[in-house]
C-alpha cells in the first residue's frame, strides 16, 4: 500500500526506523496511518536517543544530518512538492484538500522563495537552481527506459 505522497513516499513496509521518527518531526504524517505515526516530542525523543544527536525541532538540520551521515535515504523535497503543485500523481492516488497549500508551505520553508500556487514559476526558479530537472529531460530518459531501442 502506497501512502499519501505528499506525506511520505514509500511504502510503510519499506519506511526506516530513523525515517518514520523524522517524517513525524516533520508533521508529515496524517495521525490516521496508525503504523507511521507518533507525536512530534516523541519522535524527537527517538531520534536524539538513537543517534546521539540534538537538533531541537529543526526537521531540516535533522533530516540533511541524516541522509549526510548515510542513515536515510536522499529525498528531493523540492521536487516531491513540485510534482504535487503541477498534479503530478501517480495512478490511484486520491489528492487531498490540501495538499497543494502543504505542498506551497514546504516550498516556502526549503527554498525562501514564494510563488504562490504558480507552478511554472516554481519550476523555472527549481530548474535553474538545479533542484529538478527539466521536463525536457525527464520526458527524454522517460522514452530511454521504455524503450529499449531508444538507448
Amino acid at each position: 500500500m502506497l501512502l499519501h505522497p505528499a506525506k511520505v513516499t514509500v511504502p510503510m513496509s519499506l519506511l526506516l526506523p530513523l525515517e518514520r521518527w523524522l517524517v513525524n518531526l516533520e508533521e508529515d504524517v496524517d495521525p490516521g496511518y496508525l503504523f507511521i505515526y507518533m507525536p512530534k516530542a516523541a519522535a524527537l525523543q527517538m531520534l536524539k536517543d538513537q543517534t546521539g544527536q540534538d537538533f531541537g525541532d529543526d526537521a531540516k538540520g535533522w533530516r540533511q544530518w541524516l541522509e549526510g551521515a548515510g542513515l536515510i535515504p536522499k529525498r528531493n523535497i523540492p521536487a516531491e512538492m513540485l510534482k504535487i503543485l503541477e498534479d503530478d500523481f501517480p495512478p490511484g492516488y486520491v489528492r487531498r484538500v490540501g495538499d497543494r497549500e502543504a505542498a506551497v508551505k514546504r516550498l516556502r520553508e526549503w527554498t525562501g522563495q514564494d510563488f504562490g500556487f504558480d507552478a511554472k514559476r516554481w519550476r523555472e526558479w527549481l530548474e535553474s537552481g538545479g533542484f529538478v530537472p527539466s521536463k525536457a529531460v525527464q520526458a527524454d530518459s522517460t522514452d530511454r527506459d521504455q524503450d529499449p531501442r531508444l538507448i
